[in-house]
């Protein structure tokens, strides 16, 4: 059935945002696009790549409400429709991935990432580099990253922390300051992300195995979720201030018991997006990391 570009953006949303990103483009082997073209991101996830702004070819990818999104595309250049099926994608990082079509975007001057390449650059939640004269002290616990003597750049403060990475380029980061000692909790959006959380308020949610969902409020309404604050990209929240040995109950003690955490990050655009984390080993590497 033929898609017009116009009827979609109507469908959609009534918020759009078009950037110049760096895009790319491969349809079943071969690159259409690679390189500057216009974006156009909306309401709930959706997005156009190439179309406007003189590029030959175009793609419309729709997120779908269990979190995948199927795209279409003009299949010949210059043509102002989306006529052509490409299928179901899933996210992967920067990209939108399928078996017929890869689309990906990154901020203009970002260094391009996959999240299959394994060279890429290590997780930024918080931004961090070693401290100068400091042995290099990160290793792997399963699929976490375990850091010590690390600086924050934002604040300057020396920090240690154990991140995870799904594919789809979401983080989940415990980490603590060596001065300050509460231990918080980070969630992150895929790097070079175009959506944004919403300011204030209920920024994000996570949900652990069968247990409540637990909100991450800035106005810090729910007892223990206090000093939650955004980014934009990222959601941080106090979630253990003590000083001693792992607490026996509690929200940290409960993470560490997990298996399975969905998170749930509430944009700007009156929508949210969703993400899961395989939490095996978080124990282990936030005993390493923080303790």
């Amino acid at each position: 059935m033929r898609v017009l570009l116009g009827l979609l953006s109507l469908l959609w949303a009534t918020s759009v945002l078009a950037n110049e990103v760096d895009c790319l483009l491969d349809v079943q082997g071969t690159r259409y696009l690679d390189g500057v073209c216009n974006g156009e991101f909306h309401q709930g996830g959706s997005f156009t790549l190439g179309f406007g702004g003189g590029s030959p070819y175009f793609i419309s990818v729709k997120r779908n409400p269990n979190g995948t999104a199927t795209a279409n595309w003009n299949g010949t250049p210059g043509r102002s429709s989306a006529d052509y099926p490409l299928g179901t994608l899933t996210r992967s990082g920067p990209c939108w991935v399928g078996e017929q079509a890869r689309a990906c975007a990154w901020k203009i001057g970002e260094e391009r990432w996959f999240v299959d390449q394994s060279s890429r650059s290590p997780p930024e939640l918080p931004a961090a580099t070693q401290q100068p004269n400091e042995k290099p002290t990160s290793t792997q616990i399963g699929a976490w990253t375990v850091s010590k003597n690390l600086r924050d750049d934002a604040s300057g403060a020396t920090i240690a922390a154990a991140v995870l990475t799904n594919l789809e380029g979401y983080r989940v980061a415990l980490f603590r300051g060596i001065k300050d000692r509460p231990i918080q909790i980070g969630l992150s959006l895929p790097r070079g992300s175009f959506e944004q959380t919403v300011k204030a308020g209920r920024v994000a949610a996570y949900k652990l195995d069968d247990k409540d969902v637990e909100f991450l409020d800035t106005t810090g309404i729910r007892g223990s979720v206090t000093r939650t604050l955004t980014t934009g990209q990222a959601v941080t929240s106090v979630i253990f201030s003590g000083e001693g040995p792992i607490p026996a109950t509690g929200m940290l003690r409960e993470i560490l018991t997990a298996r399975r955490m969905v998170v749930r990050f509430y944009t700007d655009h009156n929508s949210y997006l969703e993400t899961a984390f395989d939490l095996a080993d978080v124990d282990r590497a936030v005993q390493a990391a923080l303790f």
